[in-house]
């Protein structure tokens, strides 16, 4: 773990070490990556044996709907 020798060193190592900005924007990156559609995150949900699907256009209850989603 970083140290430093009086407080502001410490803070300063803390700080170095841990690297906020670096990482919360490589997360940020990640995530928006993995939940774009058609990204990591619906490939795999695409994949599991319940996953629903998109029916297309269809008329529900006198509404039309562009996209009418259905689950097995």
């Amino acid at each position: 773990m970083a140290a430093g020798a009086n407080r502001a060193e410490a803070i300063t190592a803390l700080q170095t070490f841990v690297d906020w900005n670096t990482n919360v924007t490589g997360f940020q990156n990640a995530d928006t990556t993995s939940h774009t559609p058609g990204g990591t995150f619906d490939t795999n949900d695409a994949l599991t044996a319940d996953f629903y699907f998109d029916a297309g256009p269809r008329r529900v209850g006198g509404t039309d709907f562009a996209h009418y989603v259905d689950a097995p």
